[in-house]
């Protein structure tokens, strides 16, 4: 009624390297497997992040990201769900396993007890006999792809920067939400 926007900052699948796995992906109709390993670091344990009020945690405030990028690759609805947890006190090393609507799969192990001489986010998507693997926004690898071995970005790509212009770009001429 009074044509405001919000707008969620699900930008993983705004990066050049969503956009190409998303094409190369295109042109196959069959059901795939994601893995994606967060490595994503400790937090003190009286971080706001923690505080399910403030922060919500680490699967609505982080791990929601990488739940939103397997919905964007895989392109159907989210059937069923399961998480399992290591036990802590934080509850912010944990499993999610996705279903999809197509019969599609994705594992998405977001582990806060990690060394930092690894990379943060690694994801593999695996299909009819090909495997794409993305190490960290940066290089992403094709195997088995018929003219396509790999990009490589000097710079990582998590995809903030084209989410704000598209952003821009609907709120200047309009236009039908991102998400």
């Amino acid at each position: 009624r009074n044509q405001k926007k919000l707008f969620i900052g699900f930008n993983r699948r705004f990066s050049k390297f969503s956009k190409k796995i998303k094409t190369l992906l295109s042109g196959y109709d069959v059901p795939k497997a994601i893995v994606i390993n967060v490595n994503a670091g400790k937090i003190p344990l009286d971080s706001w992040i923690h505080d399910l009020d403030k922060g919500g945690g680490r699967l609505v405030g982080e791990a929601c990201h990488f739940i939103d990028f397997s919905r964007f690759i895989i392109g159907k609805k989210i059937i069923d769900y399961k998480k399992t947890s290591l036990v802590n006190k934080t509850n912010d090393t944990f499993s999610i396993n996705l279903s999809f609507e197509d019969g599609s799969i994705a594992s998405i192990n977001y582990f806060a007890n990690g060394h930092k001489s690894i990379s943060k986010e690694r994801i593999e998507i695996f299909m009819d006999g090909k495997i794409l693997y993305l190490d960290n926004f940066r290089k992403l690898k094709g195997y088995g792809w018929p003219n396509f071995s790999g990009m490589l970005s000097i710079m990582q790509d998590k995809g903030q920067t084209s989410m704000i212009k598209e952003i821009i770009q609907i709120l200047e001429k309009g236009g039908d939400p991102l998400i």
